[in-house]
C-alpha cells in the first residue's frame, strides 16, 4: 500500500515535486485493510490495553459507541475490534510491532470514518479525529446511458496517504449515497469493466452528486516472470492512452506470476512494478486488439544500497522510490528499515525520493546519480542527498 512518483516523460525526472498515481489510492483501497474487511462486532473497552486511545470529532467532543479495527501494517490482516464507550476512550490489548486503526462513526452519525497509518509500539497512545460527512450521490452508467446494478462506489479521504473510508453498492437504477469527508477521491468499479476515478474533489456541505460512465471492457491475461522464475505479488497498473486518458486499474500477480486484469478497448499503457525491489520495474504499451500478454519479462538490476538519514544523522525511517534511466519509471515505494537503510535495483543513472514515515522532516531527493557509488545517503541535514 504505496505511493509512486508519477513520470510521463523519457527525461530524466524533475527535480522537484511528487505526486500519487492511481495505483497508489487503488492499493491502499483494495487492500486487505478496507472496510470490508472489518467485522461488525465490537466490545467495550477495558480500562486498560497495549494500546489505549480518544475518538473525536473535528470539534475535540467525544464519540461514543465508534468502531475501531486495528491491524497489522505489515501483513493487513485485521488484529482487533473495539468500541469507543460514553467518554470515546478506548483500548485494545494486542499491539503489532507496526499498526494501523480505522474508526468508524456510529450509523446515526454524520462524521466520516477516519485512519491513522504506520504507527510503531512505542505510539501506544491513538487519538482518532473524525472529519464531518457530507452527503454524495452517484449515478453509475455504462456508455449507453444504462444502469449498472451493484457497482461498488468507494471514497478515500485525501491525506498523505489516502485511505478507504466508505463504500457501497449502487441500486437498480445505478444510485448509491453516502458520506464523504470534505475533501475525498471516489472510485466506481464494475466486473468486467475497467474501473473509474474522481480525484481531489471538494464536497459543499450541503452535498454533491457525481456521474461514472463505464465502458466495457477487455480482459488482458499473463505471467510476469523474473531470471529465476514467476515474480508473485506483482502489481500491474494501466491506463488508457487514447483520448480521453483514463486510468484503468490494477492487479496484483498470483503465486504463479499469472494476472488478470481488466481494461478499456483502447489502447493501454501498463507499468509492472515489484514491491520486493529485487527487480526493475517496467512499462509495455498494449495494443486494442491484445488480450493475451504472454510472459513479462522483470530484469534483474544494480543493487543500490541507500541510507536516509535525520538532521542530527540518525538513521531516519522513509519510504524510499528509485527512478533508472534503463526503465524510465519509478519503482514501488518501500519503506527501510528502523535505521532507514534498504537496497533497491537501479540500471544506468538513477534518481532516488525518500520520504519520511511519520512526518515532520523534508522530503530527501537525490537526482541524476550516475552508478558506481554504493553505499548512498540521502541526509535532512542537507534538504537534499549527499553521496558518501
Amino acid at each position: 500500500m504505496s505511493e509512486i512518483p508519477t513520470r510521463h516523460e523519457s527525461d530524466p525526472p524533475p527535480r522537484r515535486g511528487m505526486s500519487l498515481t492511481k495505483a497508489a489510492l487503488v492499493m491502499l483501497g483494495v487492500s486487505a485493510i478496507a472496510l470490508s474487511g472489518v467485522p461488525g462486532i465490537g466490545k467495550d473497552p477495558g480500562p486498560d490495553g497495549s494500546l489505549t486511545g480518544l475518538c473525536v470529532d473535528y470539534r475535540g467532543f467525544a464519540v461514543p459507541d465508534a468502531r475501531i479495527a486495528l491491524f497489522d501494517a505489515q501483513s493487513l490482516e485485521l488484529v482487533e475490534t473495539t468500541r469507543s464507550n460514553a467518554d470515546g476512550r478506548f483500548a485494545f490489548q494486542t499491539a503489532p510491532p507496526t499498526y494501523s486503526a480505522f474508526a468508524e462513526p456510529p450509523p446515526s452519525s454524520t462524521l466520516s470514518g477516519t485512519w491513522t497509518l504506520d504507527r510503531t509500539q512505542e505510539n501506544t497512545a491513538i487519538e482518532l479525529v473524525l472529519r464531518p460527512g457530507f452527503e454524495v450521490g452517484v449515478r453509475v452508467v455504462d456508455q449507453e446511458g444504462r444502469a449498472i446494478e451493484g457497482a461498488e462506489v468507494r471514497v478515500f479521504e485525501v491525506r498523505r496517504d489516502p485511505a478507504l473510508v466508505a463504500h457501497t453498492l449502487t441500486d437498480a437504477e445505478g444510485r448509491a449515497t453516502l458520506l464523504a469527508p470534505p475533501a475525498a477521491h471516489i472510485a466506481a468499479r464494475s466486473k468486467g469493466r475497467p474501473d473509474r476515478w474522481l480525484y481531489e474533489l471538494e464536497i459543499p456541505p450541503e452535498g454533491a452528486h457525481f456521474n461514472f460512465h463505464m465502458p466495457q471492457g477487455r480482459l488482458l491475461t499473463g505471467r510476469v516472470i523474473g531470471p529465476y522464475g514467476p515474480v508473485p505479488g506483482s502489481v500491474l497498473s494501466s491506463r488508457q492512452t487514447a483520448e480521453p486518458e483514463e486510468w484503468n486499474g490494477y492487479a496484483v500477480s498470483d503465486e504463479k506470476g499469472r494476472f488478470e486484469l481488466v481494461v478499456s478497448e483502447a489502447p493501454t499503457e501498463i507499468e509492472i512494478l515489484d514491491p520486493s525491489g529485487y527487480h526493475l520495474p517496467t512499462v509495455r504499451t498494449i495494443p486494442s486488439v491484445t488480450k493475451e500478454l504472454g510472459d513479462i519479462q522483470l530484469d534483474k538490476g544494480e543493487r543500490i544500497s541507500i541510507r536516509t538519514l535525520d538532521a542530527d544523522g540518525y538513521g531516519l525511517p522513509t519510504r524510499v522510490w528509485l527512478w533508472s534511466e534503463q526503465t524510465q519509471c519509478w519503482s514501488y515505494g518501500r519503506e527501510t528499515d528502523k535505521v532507514g537503510r534498504i537496497d533497491l535495483a537501479a540500471m544506468g543513472r538513477y534518481s532516488v525520493v525518500a520520504r519520511p514515515i511519520f512526518g515532520g522532516q523534508r522530503v530527501l531527493e537525490l537526482w541524476n546519480k550516475e552508478p558506481g557509488t554504493n553505499p548512498v545517503e540521502l541526509s535532512a541535514r542537507r534538504g537534499i542527498a549527499a553521496d558518501r
